[in-house]
C-alpha cells in the first residue's frame, strides 16, 4: 500500500511504497502512457507519465528517500523500508488526473487497478489532511476533476507549478482548484493568454508549442 508524508514546509509531497509496489507501478504507468508516445498533441500528457515513471523508479533504486519502519515479531526487531519521492502539489495532481483519465484506455487486471487505487488514496489522503480546507480541494480534484486533456499540458503544469510555488505570492493551498481551472478549463482567459505565450515563445526558439517547456523555479 503506498502511503505519504509531507515535507517539511508542505510545498512538496512525498509518495511511499516498498520496492516490488514501485517497481510494479513504474511498469503500468508506462503501459497506460504507450499509446501517447507517437501522438504531438498529447506530448504534455506522455512527458508528465515519464517524469512521473522516472521519479519512481529512482525511488525504487533508493536514490531518494527512505522511511524504515521497525516492529517486534516474538521478542525479535525487525524492520521494513519503504521508497519515496516528492513531487510539487501541482505535478501530482494533474499527474493523478491524467492516470485516472488514461487508465480507462487500457485494459487493467484487478492487481493493477489496486495499485492505482492505493496511489490515488494516499494522495486524496494527502489533500484531504492537509489542512481544514483539504476536503473542499480533493472534492474538486477527484469529483469534479481537471481538464487533462488540452494542449501543452506539460508546459501549462510547469507554469502553474512556478506560480504555486513562488514564495512572493505564497499562494494559498485552498486555492489550487482556481488556479487549475483558470490556466487548464479550454475557454478560460487564462489558458487562452498562456496557450498564446506558449506558442510564441516556442516560435522564437524554433520548436513546436508541443515540445515547449518553462524551467521549473524550484529545480
Amino acid at each position: 500500500m503506498f502511503y505519504y508524508s509531507y515535507a517539511k514546509d508542505k510545498s512538496r509531497v512525498q509518495i511511499f511504497g516498498d520496492k516490488f509496489e514501485l517497481d510494479n507501478l513504474y511498469r503500468i504507468i508506462h503501459k497506460i502512457a504507450k499509446p501517447l508516445a507517437d501522438n504531438d498533441k498529447l506530448n504534455g500528457q506522455y512527458q508528465l507519465f515519464l517524469y512521473f515513471a522516472f521519479e519512481i523508479d529512482k525511488a525504487a533504486s533508493g536514490k531518494r528517500n527512505k522511511d524504515i519502519s521497525k516492529y517486534e515479531v516474538q521478542g525479535k526487531i525487525r524492520k521494513n523500508t519503504y521508497y519515496g519521492t516528492s513531487f510539487c502539489w501541482i505535478d501530482l495532481i494533474i499527474i493523478i488526473n491524467i492516470i485516472r483519465k488514461y487508465s480507462s484506455f487500457s485494459l487493467l487486471d484487478r492487481r493493477t487497478q489496486a495499485y492505482l487505487y492505493s496511489l490515488e488514496s494516499a494522495i486524496e489522503n494527502a489533500i484531504i489532511n492537509f489542512d481544514e480546507k483539504g476536503d473542499l480541494v480533493a472534492k474538486y480534484v477527484f469529483n469534479i476533476g481537471i481538464d487533462v486533456s488540452g494542449k501543452y499540458l506539460l508546459a501549462i503544469a510547469q507554469y502553474i507549478s512556478n506560480k504555486f510555488s513562488d514564495k512572493k505570492n505564497k499562494i494559498m493551498f485552498s486555492y489550487i482548484p482556481d488556479l487549475l481551472h483558470y490556466y487548464l478549463c479550454e475557454f478560460s482567459e487564462g489558458n487562452k493568454a498562456i496557450c498564446k505565450l506558449i506558442e510564441e515563445e516556442a516560435k522564437s526558439r524554433g520548436i513546436k508549442p508541443d515540445y515547449f517547456e518553462f524551467k521549473y523555479q524550484y529545480e
